[in-house]
């Protein structure tokens, strides 16, 4: 077994990966939101995010499904939450 300090530098080196990429997606997700406010779409496309998360379901070790699952929903609430404040700010 690996040494907790060796353990959590492994956690902070995949945070340095993943923080850049959500910092990405959330920008992608304004594009989406300038996408939708000039074509009068609305928000939430309920069919996308259920065919995105069964997606995700599936890519997921099964072990870790369920968080990953968990975590994408959070993701979600948040960009939709972000694209909303876009689309209020215009």
């Amino acid at each position: 077994m690996r040494d907790l300090n060796e353990l959590r530098a492994e956690i902070d080196r995949l945070d340095r990966e993943i923080v850049p990429l959500l910092c990405a997606r959330m920008s992608a997700s304004a594009e989406v939101a300038e996408y939708k406010r000039v074509n009068n779409l609305p928000v939430l496309d309920k069919a996308r995010e259920t065919a995105l998360l069964e997606k995700i379901g599936i890519e997921a070790e099964e072990k870790y499904a369920a968080y990953v699952l968990a975590i994408y929903e959070t993701i979600l609430a948040e960009s939709r939450k972000y694209q909303s404040e876009i689309l209020e700010s215009k």
